[in-house]
């Protein structure tokens, strides 16, 4: 949405990487494949978590201490 992102080139090209993995996933339950950095599957023991940005990476639980500070139910 141009009000959000300020249009041009750099969102278009998150958009398109976004509906990648997206219909990647639609299509064969996996969002790896076609070109894509590799998104493993999440396991509580690390976390792992695709950050979708200019550069996609893998972090491993990124927002751990964030969400140990939340009180729990």
């Amino acid at each position: 949405m141009l009000s959000h992102t300020g249009g041009g080139a750099r969102p278009r090209r998150l958009s398109t990487t976004m509906a990648n993995y997206l219909l990647q996933f639609m299509k064969t339950g996996d969002p790896n494949g076609q070109g894509l950095i590799p998104w493993p599957k999440y396991t509580s023991a690390n976390g792992e978590t695709m950050i979708l940005d200019d550069v996609c990476e893998v972090k491993n639980d990124p927002d751990r201490e964030a969400r140990k500070a939340l009180p729990t139910p």
